[in-house]
């Protein structure tokens, strides 16, 4: 896998995550909303999205009801941590 450089490219309003590849791939991530008001996808890709989300949460909470943990991340720490369905966090050095 190629290792990945972030860079911030400014867009008028909003903020455009810019990634590059090593082999000189750019690919533009773009926050939800700034992506509906300039129409960077299309009608077939937000339904995709949303398909996307349900189907995340859906696993998200199937872990939880068979008791395993989900790995989330704090951004406020900048670590991630293992959360437990009895509610405690393990941090991951």
């Amino acid at each position: 896998m190629d290792k990945k450089e972030k860079t911030t490219k400014n867009n008028k309003s909003n903020s455009v995550l810019v990634v590059k590849s090593k082999k000189g791939l750019n690919i533009s991530v773009v926050n939800q909303n700034s992506r509906l008001k300039n129409h960077y996808i299309s009608e077939q890709d937000k339904e995709m999205d949303r398909l996307a989300q349900e189907a995340v949460n859906a696993a998200i909470k199937k872990a939880r009801v068979c008791g395993k943990p989900v790995a989330r991340f704090d951004f406020s720490k900048g670590k991630a941590y293992l959360e437990y369905s009895d509610g405690q966090n393990k941090y991951i050095n």
